[in-house]
Order: structure tokens, then C-alpha cells, then sequence
């Protein structure tokens, strides 16, 4: 496993893209699985000491890049397909991001 250094705030890069770039990294190392249940918005943003607003941007972010999914609105759980077409990204050429069946339509 890789390690991962903890969420920045002291970074020069905007704080959004260092909490999405954090959870691909471990989405795509596997450290967290498909299926697995992210922490609230409220939860991880008093943890991380952020914004909601900051941590909702950055759950809607990973959600369109296709990594992570909205389930009954009030979670969100990291997309197999997702995982699967950043493992094999040969496999999703022109695929969907977010669909259901290998990311294709």
C-alpha cells in the first residue's frame, strides 16, 4: 500500500483539488474499496477542519470524474466501475463516466 499524506491546507494548490485528489489516490491504490461508505459531508469536513460548502464541491467533483456515487442523498460510496476503469483504463475508452454496466452506455 502507499502511503498517502493527510488533506493540506497549508498547500498552494486549492483546497477542493487536494481533498479530490486525496480520495483518488486512495480509490485508485484500493486502500478503500467499492462500496465503502465515505464519511458524512458534515463528518468529514468538522474532522478536516473545512468548509461543508469545500467538502460538497469536492464529493460532486469525484462524483462526476466518476469515482464516487450518491446513494439514497445522503452518502456517497466509492463506484466499483469506477475503480475498475482506473485500474483498466484501456477497457473504458470513450465510456461514460458513472454508468452502471463498465462505465459504457
Amino acid at each position: 500500500m502507499t502511503a498517502h499524506p493527510a488533506v493540506s491546507l497549508s498547500s498552494e494548490e486549492p483546497l477542493v483539488d487536494g481533498i479530490v485528489r486525496w480520495w483518488q489516490a486512495r480509490i485508485d491504490d484500493r486502500i478503500v474499496r467499492p462500496g465503502t461508505r465515505l464519511p458524512s459531508i458534515r463528518g468529514f469536513a468538522a474532522d478536516k477542519r473545512v468548509s461543508r460548502h469545500t467538502v460538497v464541491e469536492a464529493y460532486e467533483r469525484l462524483a462526476e470524474l466518476g469515482y464516487v456515487e450518491a446513494v439514497r442523498r445522503v452518502t456517497r460510496e466509492a463506484m466499483r466501475d469506477a475503480v475498475r476503469r482506473h485500474l483498466h483504463p484501456d477497457r473504458f475508452t470513450g465510456a461514460a463516466i458513472g454508468g452502471s454496466q463498465g462505465g459504457a452506455e
